[in-house]
């Protein structure tokens, strides 16, 4: 009987976290005239960004440094001078080294699993939550109309396989602004900052409005929670706040302990 031979090989990311980041920089990267291409390779176990060649290649650094994209996860690939994007022109690697560049990681967030396989193959899934009405509706966040049936269906089957809902329960789609893939790492980039703020108690991503929610104490200035969000780029309609006076155990929020 003939053996197949299985190779391991160590990463230094997975690619949940690959594909997250992409979905936090490809919108910005795409904007820029020198870029040519943005995608996950899963053979070199990074982001790859074309660029034209003899263009300046230090706002994709740029982009990849504010959004947190470590220097080790990404690479430029220089392209073909005048290739359109949607040529899929052959690309010559080359791996860029920035030492300013911020890591962030993907935290063990046991209560959201569902949502992280959703999204790692569907990433316009913005997440999902039964209907604020109280019926037995389950709703499931997607971002751009034309990526509604391709996430609605992959969301069911994972839902179901995990036995989130019952074959043929009710779910229906809602448009969302933002992905859950965007939230999460954005999430991920505030988190420490905001809770060295006294003010701060809760931060949670709302899986039914799609935003960040920030837990503030009653009658707190909310100015340097919106410093902090404006320094790492997250936009005004990507989060809010709700007054908390104490933790609440609901949901995979995350409390900021109260001092002695």
């Amino acid at each position: 009987m003939p053996y197949k031979v299985l190779t391991v090989r160590k990463v230094n990311y997975s690619l949940i976290e690959l594909t997250r980041w992409q979905a936090l920089v490809e919108k910005e990267l795409e904007a820029l005239p020198q870029v040519t291409a943005v995608g996950v390779n899963e053979g070199s176990n990074t982001i790859t960004v074309g660029v034209r060649r003899n263009s300046d290649d230090s706002p994709v650094r740029s982009v990849m440094r504010s959004s947190g994209v470590p220097q080790n996860a990404y690479e430029l690939a220089i392209g073909f001078a005048d290739c359109p994007k949607e040529h899929g022109c052959a690309l010559e690697p080359n791996v860029v080294t920035d030492d300013t560049a911020r890591a962030t990681s993907w935290r063990n967030r046991p209560g959201e699993r569902s949502l992280q396989e959703i999204a790692v193959n569907h990433p316009a899934f913005a997440g999902f939550a039964y209907d604020s009405s109280g019926s037995s509706t389950l709703v499931v966040g997607v971002k751009g109309a034309e990526n509604i049936a391709k996430t609605l269906r992959g969301a069911i089957e994972v839902l179901r396989r995990r036995h989130v809902i019952a074959e043929g329960a009710p779910v229906v789609p809602r448009l969302a602004r933002y992905s859950f893939l965007e939230l999460d790492a954005w999430r991920d980039s505030v988190e420490a900052r905001l809770f060295t703020l006294p003010v701060v108690t809760m931060l949670d991503l709302d899986e039914l409005n799609y935003r960040l929610t920030v837990g503030v104490q009653p009658g707190a200035s909310t100015a340097g929670v919106v410093a902090i969000m404006r320094d790492a780029r997250i936009p005004a309609d990507a989060y809010t706040f709700e007054t908390v006076d104490r933790p609440r155990l609901e949901g995979p929020s995350i409390f900021h302990p109260s001092p002695p």
